[in-house]
């Protein structure tokens, strides 16, 4: 089949997609859409906890040894056969994580969480570029959140005991800028690089926040992970191949008020 027929634009067979963070709810997600769109998935992640699509590789994104050391077996391994994508969906964080807001937060944590974080999405970013300019080009889709562009409105978590860790503000928007940088440095090496920012995912949180929440949204309701993983799909096809450095919103319209 030509290769430039609109039915290859949005099927993924031949696309190989490694995704960070498998096991987590919209890496899961994501994974899922991935294989059943036609692409071969890598999944990595430390554990393996709910239905793996593909392969699984147990990996600590955190740790750069055993970061570099799976990108050194693709990179041996690799024949110049399929295209590639990766996709980062981890989401690694202190175990105080939720209780870290503006006015507790002490500054080992919010160091020891931008290094974990931002820290691991830069190692993961930097040997995919490795491995992708080795090959000529393809394709990096990170996490990013409403919340990296937008400030958080309290409100919502009234009545809660939820609260918004400014760390994560920080991180997010520190992806989105590492996602951007790559888009242009690496354009030449025809490297593509978005950022999806993800509104609120709805995941067992009190009713109280979720209705709150939908009040915000013009779709009025949180999204679902699939709504999340067929963006990321998408932006893996050669549909998008004439898109990078965009920060995608992926939010029900909350950015659009």
């Amino acid at each position: 089949m030509n290769k430039d027929s609109i039915h290859d634009w949005f099927g993924l067979a031949g696309v190989e997609c490694v995704v960070a963070g498998a096991d987590g709810l919209l890496g899961n997600a994501c994974s899922k859409c991935l294989s059943e769109c036609g692409a071969r998935v890598v999944g990595l992640d430390m554990s393996c906890k709910k239905t793996v699509y593909g392969e699984h590789v147990s990996l600590d994104i955190t740790n750069q040894k055993e970061l570099s050391g799976f990108f050194d077996r693709l990179c041996k391994n690799d024949n110049g056969g399929p295209e590639w994508v990766f996709v980062n969906a981890s989401y690694p964080r202190t175990e105080n994580w939720g209780q870290l807001d503006f006015e507790n937060v002490s500054f080992d944590d919010w160091n020891e969480n931008l290094k974990m974080h931002l820290g691991s999405a830069f190692t993961f970013a930097k040997e995919a570029v490795r491995f992708l300019k080795k090959r000529k080009g393809g394709s990096i889709v990170n996490f990013g959140s409403i919340y990296g562009m937008l400030g958080p409105d309290m409100s919502i978590y009234e009545g809660t005991t939820m609260k918004n860790g400014v760390p994560y503000s920080a991180i997010k928007g520190g992806i989105i800028g590492l996602t951007r940088y790559i888009a242009t440095v690496f354009g030449k090496d025809n490297i593509r690089a978005n950022v999806i920012c993800p509104g609120g995912v709805k995941d067992g949180q009190p009713e109280s926040f979720i209705r709150a929440y939908g009040k915000k949204v013009p779709l009025g309701r949180m999204a679902a992970a699939n709504d999340i993983a067929g963006t990321v799909t998408f932006l893996a096809g050669r549909s998008a191949r004439y898109i990078t450095g965009q920060v995608l919103m992926v939010d029900g319209g909350w950015s659009a008020w």
